[in-house]
């Protein structure tokens, strides 16, 4: 199970492990009742890769394309009403409880806030769209553990509530009580609804963009499904860089031999790094520190990802620090975490897309290994 790690690595893993700590005691204050769906059972899985039989297989990243229910006692006029403030909580002047917060805030169905995107910044649109698709994906994948796989799935039945795209809540309003196949099926209407949303995002993000379409036309297992809260286009900068991060550290620690194994699943490509890199300051630092080689596949193209986002800083530090530069100016060189990250995804797009790839090859949960 454990692998040796160096001092390195060691003090590398100890410190995003506080992190990670510190991080889980906060999720489980804030959502105690919350657990974790674990990889599928070995009776259901292909003895050697690990996935199950009835699922296709992840998407190659250049893959082409292979080939009247009972609802709920409330209408959706009335779960909707539960939303607006009644006059008793907006006349009020003490502060408002917890469980009445969002009756303050902004609420509209999803075909009203895919049609007004130009009242937000571009920027924070998309942010909430890839929030809104997030908990979408959780949200069906949690009825189809109950069975529940066939149900309306709208612009109108969807509502978005909040003002903050970090903070946005989705209400799947008429949802049935039990499985009818007279009506639509979620992930045909998931679909849809998505690629209405992402279609816009492919001269940005072609790759990811591509990857995430190919892959929801799969029927693919529910575990599999709520596996996409983590895929590389829904995520942030800094959400990207903690799935690569902690996602190398669970391999390297759960998983021995893997690195000979990624070698053998993920295809072959050539990674130059001298002409990706340049001469980025810090970056090409990263690469020609002796202790560490980089084979030129998709396994060094990750160990440099990770490695840059520890030690990239450290690099720009002692530069800074032999010419010279005060304290506080050398400060404002260092990069963040997501300027990191949007440096090394410009250079190695491939790189989450393949881990991801691999971690449902491998059927890991990524939300139990993050």
């Amino acid at each position: 199970m454990g692998i040796c790690l160096g001092n390195r690595d060691c003090r590398d893993y100890l410190r995003l492990m506080g992190k990670k700590r510190s991080r889980n005691k906060s999720s489980r204050r804030a959502n105690p009742s919350s657990a974790q769906e674990g990889p599928l059972s070995s009776a259901q899985e292909d003895p050697h890769t690990g996935v199950s039989a009835a699922c296709a297989k992840p998407v190659a990243l250049q893959a082409d394309r292979p080939s009247s229910a009972q609802e709920g006692s409330s209408s959706s006029a009335q779960t909707a009403a539960a939303y607006v403030a009644s006059p008793s909580v907006a006349n009020t002047t003490a502060a408002p409880a917890p469980a009445q917060r969002l009756y303050a805030e902004r609420q509209c169905c999803l075909k009203e806030f895919l049609e007004n995107c130009h009242q937000w910044v571009e920027e924070e649109f998309n942010r909430g769209c890839q929030n809104m698709l997030k908990i979408l994906i959780v949200e069906i994948a949690d009825l189809e553990s109950k069975d529940i796989t066939r149900g309306p799935l709208t612009g109108e039945n969807i509502f978005v509530i909040g003002i903050e795209v970090e903070n946005l809540k989705v209400l799947i309003l008429n949802t049935p009580r039990e499985c009818n196949p007279g009506m639509p099926c979620y992930r045909e209407q998931f679909r849809t609804l998505v690629s209405e949303v992402v279609r816009a995002w492919e001269a940005t993000r072609p790759l990811a963009t591509k990857h995430f379409l190919k892959m929801i036309e799969y029927c693919i297992p529910q575990f599999y499904f709520k596996q996409l809260e983590w895929h590389p286009l829904l995520l942030s900068s800094e959400e990207q860089a903690e799935l690569i991060i902690h996602a190398y550290i669970h391999l390297q620690i759960e998983s021995k031999g893997w690195k000979e194994d990624y070698k053998k699943v993920i295809p072959r490509r050539n990674v130059d790094f001298r002409k990706t890199l340049g001469s980025a300051f810090g970056f090409s630092n990263v690469y020609k520190f002796r202790a560490v080689e980089y084979q030129p596949n998709p396994l060094g193209a990750l160990m440099f990802y990770r490695n840059a986002h520890f030690h990239v800083n450290d690099h720009i530090y002692e530069h800074q620090k032999k010419n010279k530069v005060k304290p506080e100016l050398i400060k404002d060189a260092l990069l963040t975490t997501a300027q990191k990250e949007n440096k090394l995804a410009h250079f190695f797009p491939e790189v989450p897309l393949e881990l991801f790839n691999y971690m449902l090859i491998k059927g890991i949960d990524i939300n139990a290994a993050i």
